[in-house]
């Protein structure tokens, strides 16, 4: 019961936060606003998760799962109230700046969520079905959207939208609880959680240094591969409704990859060959997916692409709690999502410079490569972390 909850109002996240991505021009139309702005209303979510991700980490590790995700749950349900003044754009941006502070809150607690109410066994399905519903989210948005708002108008929309919020996260703080069996040995740990010395632990820790850039590659790699993707596609020849299905076979892979990949980890016991596995195949798939020359093609391969790589979170997520333990797995993920979204930021940025530079998306291929390669060599270093493996080894 508490795993579905969390996973609607994480779902909830996402859809928020790329709502407006499939009609970015009709809101600007109708609100007579630029480019800039429109683009501010999406572009604010990662530069929130940049400001809030450590903080957010220590509140986990301080007041518990339940305490911190019910306070992003009370942000979200309030901003989108305020999104219902939509012809203000001063009111649009404060409602859609709300539900980007609300995320970290949310988002950032599944590898904590799993870590208290799963066992090892369980884990790394759990962070499974907690990134799968991050993705969920993203392409009911894109899916969603585009026929509500011509159906509804951007009033209706948001109406809706609005009232879909208030119902997830009236079940969340209704139905969601931290684990009763673990009631008082939470108190004592979070009674006795000192933020400096948490992060100074998880920083000294060698293996937990390796997965912050491993997350840095690939949510920058999928953050700028799904930005960029009409530009970086578009010489190929493919329309835009052609480049929309590549984008939602990526995400589609995505989901079922984050399902799929724990399930076989937790089967074989292992956790570094699919780091490996993900980061190898993420390198290797740029090149003939970016010079792809059928619609097909390409989706078949940004589906392997999806599959793999997005299914490093919940794979890096379990490591995490497996690296540090659960008393410090609040603090650990606030580095990581820092980690993910400053390099969401600069792949965003770094792509559109290459652009700029040599005249050609393309050029940012081998920058993708070289990045992969880097991350190839640290999922081979890093220690195995399932229980089993590493009891075995001693």
């Amino acid at each position: 019961m508490v795993l579905v909850v969390f996973m609607c109002v994480i779902a909830l996240t996402q859809f928020l936060w790329l709502g407006f991505a499939p009609i970015e021009t009709l809101v600007r139309q109708q609100l007579g606003i630029d480019v800039f702005r429109v683009g501010l209303l999406m572009s604010i979510f990662p530069i929130m998760n940049i400001l809030l991700s450590v903080p957010v980490g220590s509140l986990l590790d301080a007041r518990g799962f339940r305490f911190t995700v019910s306070m992003g749950a009370v942000i979200m349900g309030a901003s989108v109230v305020l999104r219902l003044r939509y012809t203000s754009y001063v009111w649009l941006f404060a409602g859609q700046a709300g539900i980007a502070v609300s995320q970290p809150f949310i988002a950032n607690s599944v590898s904590k969520f799993s870590s208290l109410w799963f066992d090892r066994d369980e884990g790394a399905v759990a962070n499974g079905l907690g990134s799968m519903s991050m993705f969920v989210g993203m392409i009911a948005a894109m899916i969603i959207t585009p026929i509500l708002v011509r159906s509804r108008g951007l009033g209706g929309l948001l109406s809706v939208y609005a009232a879909a919020t208030l119902s997830g996260c009236l079940l969340f703080l209704v139905l969601a609880r931290d684990n009763p069996s673990l009631a008082a040995a939470l108190k004592e740990e979070e009674k006795a959680y000192r933020g400096m010395d948490a992060y100074r632990d998880v920083l000294g820790i060698k293996d937990m240094l390796m997965l912050i850039g491993i997350m840095f590659v690939g949510i920058g790699f999928f953050n700028g591969l799904m930005t960029w993707m009409s530009e970086l596609l578009s010489p190929n020849g493919f329309t835009t409704v052609q480049t929309g299905a590549i984008g939602g076979a990526i995400i589609g892979g995505g989901i079922l990859g984050a399902v799929v990949i724990p399930l076989l980890s937790n089967g074989l016991k292992r956790r570094k060959p699919f780091l490996a596995i993900a980061t190898l195949v993420g390198g290797a798939a740029m090149y003939p997916f970016l010079n792809a020359r059928t619609a097909i093609v390409a989706m078949a391969l940004g589906a392997m692409i999806g599959f793999f790589v997005i299914s490093l979170l919940p794979i890096i997520l379990q490591m995490t709690t497996e690296i540090v333990g659960e008393r410090r797995t609040g603090t650990a993920t606030g580095l990581l999502m820092l980690a993910g979204s400053l390099g969401a930021v600069a792949a965003i940025y770094s792509i559109e410079g290459i652009k700029d530079i040599t005249g050609s998306f393309h050029g940012s291929l081998w920058i993708f490569s070289a990045l992969f390669l880097a991350a190839l060599v640290l999922s081979l270093l890093i220690k195995e972390t399932h229980p089993d493996r590493t009891r075995s080894s001693r």
